[in-house]
């Protein structure tokens, strides 16, 4: 475990394009699917949490229950986007790391209707975003716990990519930038901030 969380903690200087994002996810899956039978390595950390760089963050209070549960029923639409970028597998649990947990409903906080869904399972995410809790984008991606920063890269259905990275604060809250196409094709940025509700 520390080895993948060594090479996630230099996302920053490995990732230049979604490319690079996607292999790293790659990497990160192959450690993880061979290792998912010995979850207890990502209970607790190894070391005391702020030798790990890790956040202290506030009690999270839902402001309401979490209608999809670790979305299992999402998983054949996420398997089907893992294979597409190159790896199949999608865990079928959701596992925080070292007791930080991502795995819930995440919302602008103007906008309860714009959902995003993250399933975690220690480093390695799935992404759900659309409205009213109907899918319009599947990706995947990390979780460097020692920035507290979440990298994502997937598409939509209508097959358009999309990156994004955000930085999370002990609020609950995330703040980044999401890449997108266009109309006509070319990159788009835009600000991406949403804070866990459930």
């Amino acid at each position: 475990m520390d080895d993948l969380i060594s090479l996630i903690s230099n996302i920053d200087i490995i990732i230049k394009t979604g490319g690079d994002l996607l292999s790293l996810v790659q990497q990160a899956k192959g450690f993880l699917c061979t290792n998912q039978s010995s979850p207890q390595m990502m209970a607790t950390p190894p070391q005391s949490p702020m030798s790990w760089g890790m956040p202290m963050m506030n009690p999270f209070v839902p402001q309401m229950a979490d209608p999809f549960q670790g979305g299992a029923q999402f998983i054949p639409w996420l398997t089907q986007l893992a294979e597409q970028n190159g790896n199949a597998w999608v865990p079928t649990q959701t596992m925080p790391l070292f007791g930080l947990n991502l795995t819930g409903i995440w919302c602008p906080p103007m906008n309860p209707t714009d959902q995003t869904y993250i399933r975690q399972y220690g480093p390695y995410l799935n992404v759900i975003a659309g409205l009213y809790g109907t899918p319009t984008f599947f990706g995947e991606g990390l979780f460097n716990i020692q920035q507290c920063q979440v990298h994502v890269v997937g598409r939509y259905l209508n097959g358009s990519p999309m990156e994004a990275s955000a930085q999370l604060f002990p609020n609950w809250m995330m703040q980044g930038m999401m890449t997108i196409a266009n109309p006509f094709g070319m990159p788009m940025q835009s600000p991406l901030f949403m804070g866990k509700v459930a």
